[in-house]
């Protein structure tokens, strides 16, 4: 398999690879972007081209581009190898079943395969008869058999034992039918999953169907109350955090378009491709999530929110914004508005007059321009409770903001809509650096740029002049506290960390760099020899404090509102007057 592995490597470029997922800055000879594996405000994901790695200075995730493809889809060595030899167009001449992975890849195409066919399992029942409630349901809601097809549509039955019959002579233990989740054991009784409901198949973004979510469509009772929606467990191909209904149906309009339509429940997304509008998708019965933001951004910048319009629509439009506001990466996000009277949901709105559904999707809202005009058409002549009781939702989602231009046009909107200053609107922030000043005070005197650099050579020194020893420290040391001209040496010291010697790091350098780099190897490192180099990384860390300080304190004087600015000052002023 090592020349299979060796003639994918040469031919595939990470950057390209990992840059369809992470958005990527070029910094020096290396790019950065938001890490996918854990939840970051600025970028700490490096990409070294020239040797093909990556490396996440926050969580600690490194690896090649096979390492990368394992762990964001899930796949093993082999499926990732598979996947990119396929994508550059090579032949693989090398046979899984002599991988490691043998057994994974066994368990997880048999959990496919058991899916698929409970899913026809449940497309079959729905369409043998159509006078079973299933297809009297989905009649009623106007979907068509075209509709029923590309979301593969079924009906659960009542009865507990059709599927286990349908499965008997498959050779499918009942072990991987409960992994999959189409039956559970009950007490030692072993039952289906899903009965009396209308299945909706749930695919990843490949296009496999992994799992099921379930409406039930029976009577409730005074012993019986089932939950509306019911999904699959989670499994190795089922994972509710990683997977949008409807997306791998959308993603060809999404790119038309360039845009998505976020909403709740599956009905929604299907009445709205009955129309025509097929870019759009809801999330699996859970909150929107911040992973689910990083989704929909490989697709597109912009995000239609559609939610219910009820208090726990309006609830979850609060949560999407607050988390789409917040993400580090330029997004813009609208708000779909209509009628409440003709629906409150997009279903509902269809199904009421599908012109309006079109006619507001065509007329979307700036989230605060929503929120202002829906405020004063409830309130005309608002008392101050009411202006405070509006304010104390959009002024910190305001605040959320990564655009520091655009939080800025906000709080001046707000503002001059309820006649206060705009000043007044800043404070709600806690990051005023004027009135709170003593937060980000530290009382000592400046480092001279010199004394600043030899700082920065002393510590790279220890650890270089003694790599094989030493390179694991460079955990100890915080990438917020170096400084600018030394931060593409500590980027590939890092990325590099699992290199025998400090030549890998040094050709991963750009030209600038490298004469840097040589400067601190050349100099010579005096240090007392009977105190051993931890300790000697462990006391230098508040000088390296001192001088980032220095440094972010400089830029925030021609940046004053700088949010990011602001945040890493008060986080160094606090380390510093606590050792002080």
């Amino acid at each position: 398999m090592s020349n299979d592995i060796d003639e994918v490597k040469a031919r595939v470029n990470i950057v390209d690879v990992i840059g369809e997922r992470v958005r990527l800055k070029k910094t020096g000879s290396n790019y950065f972007g938001l890490c996918p594996f854990h939840n970051e405000k600025t970028p700490s994901f490096g990409v070294n081209e020239k040797l093909q790695i990556f490396k996440c200075f926050g969580c600690g995730v490194g690896g090649d581009v096979f390492t990368f493809l394992m762990r964001i889809d899930n796949l093993t060595f082999y499926e990732a190898l598979k996947e990119l030899a396929d994508r550059v167009g090579y032949k693989l001449k090398s046979d899984p079943n002599h991988s490691k992975d043998k057994q994974y890849i066994e368990k997880k195409n048999k959990l496919l395969e058991v899916v698929k066919l409970a899913a026809n399992f449940y497309s079959e029942k729905l369409a043998q008869n159509k006078n079973n409630p299933g297809y009297q349901y989905i009649l009623k809601r106007g979907l068509t058999e075209d509709l029923i097809q590309t979301f593969h549509l079924g009906y659960a039955p009542e009865n507990n034992d059709e599927i286990s019959e349908y499965f008997k002579n498959k050779s499918i233990s009942n072990e991987l039918l409960i992994e999959a989740g189409i039956i559970v054991n009950k007490d030692g009784k072993l039952l289906s999953k899903f009965r009396n409901r209308i299945i909706f198949s749930i695919f990843d973004e490949k296009g496999n169907i992994v799992g099921f979510s379930g409406r039930f469509i029976g009577q409730s009772s005074s012993t019986f109350n089932p939950p509306k929606y019911l999904n699959s467990p989670q499994s190795i191909i089922f994972n509710k955090s990683r997977l949008i209904f409807g997306l791998f149906q959308a993603v060809e309009s999404i790119r038309k378009y360039q845009f998505v339509i976020l909403c709740e429940g599956q009905m929604n997304v299907l009445s709205s491709h009955r129309v025509g509008v097929r870019n759009i998708v809801a999330s699996l019965g859970t909150s929107f999530t911040r992973e689910h933001v990083a989704i929909l951004k490989r697709y597109t910048d912009t995000i239609y929110l559609a939610f219910d319009k009820d208090s726990a629509g309006k609830k979850a439009t609060i949560r999407a914004l607050d988390l789409i506001f917040s993400y580090p990466e330029e997004m813009t996000v609208k708000i779909i508005s209509w009628d409440n009277q003709l629906g409150k949901d997009p279903d509902e709105l269809i199904m009421a007059n599908p012109e309006k559904w079109i006619e507001a999707l065509n007329n979307p809202y700036d989230p605060i321009e929503y929120f202002l005009s829906n405020f004063f058409k409830k309130f005309p002549n608002p008392t101050i409770n009411q202006k405070n009781s509006i304010l104390k939702i959009i002024v910190p989602l305001v605040h959320k903001h990564h655009s520091e231009f655009i939080r800025h046009e906000y709080l001046k909107k707000i503002a001059s809509e309820f006649n206060i200053r705009v000043e007044s609107l800043e404070s709600y922030s806690g990051h005023d650096f004027n009135q709170d000043q003593q937060y980000y005070s530290v009382n000592h005197k400046n480092l001279s740029t010199e004394h600043a650099n030899k700082i920065y050579d002393y510590i790279f020194g220890i650890i270089l002049h003694n790599w094989s020893k030493s390179k694991h420290l460079l955990s100890l040391i915080d990438r917020d506290l170096i400084i600018d001209e030394y931060i593409e040496i500590f980027d590939c010291m890092l990325l590099l960390a699992d290199a025998d010697d400090v030549t890998s790091v040094y050709h991963a350098l750009d030209e600038k760099n490298k004469v840097k780099f040589e400067h601190i190897l050349l100099k010579e490192v005096n240090f007392d020899s009977n105190t051993n180099i931890e300790e000697h990384v462990r006391k230098s860390i508040p000088l390296l404090v001192r001088v980032k300080y220095q440094e972010v304190s400089q830029q925030l004087k021609s940046n004053i509102e700088n949010k990011q600015l602001l945040d890493l000052l008060l986080k160094l002023a606090k380390y510093l007057n606590a050792k002080n």
